[in-house]
């Protein structure tokens, strides 16, 4: 639900300040988590990720870690979770 939530927003408000995103992300530590909403949104929903944010995003190497690990899961979604040791690496 997240990434749809992340491109509903991406898509509805073009008018984000994503520089003011960045910063408050930063300042409390979520810029990782942005990244990978973002890249969510553009794999799975096709949400392009916005240009202002692209750099950033695709340069976060552990955050494409954590969206390979996350559509490795999509598969088996809703069927059989990953083993808690994989769902406790997570992040």
């Amino acid at each position: 639900m997240w990434p749809a939530d992340i491109a509903a927003i991406v898509a509805r408000h073009p008018e984000i300040a994503w520089e003011r995103v960045r910063n408050a992300a930063r300042d409390v530590g979520a810029e990782r988590m942005v990244h990978v909403g973002l890249l969510l949104a553009e794999s799975l929903l096709g949400v392009p990720v916005p240009a202002e944010m692209a750099a950033k995003a695709s340069a976060d190497g552990a955050a494409r870690d954590l969206v390979r690990q996350v559509e490795s899961w999509l598969p088996a979604a809703g069927y059989k979770p990953p083993p808690l040791h994989q769902r406790a690496m997570f992040g």
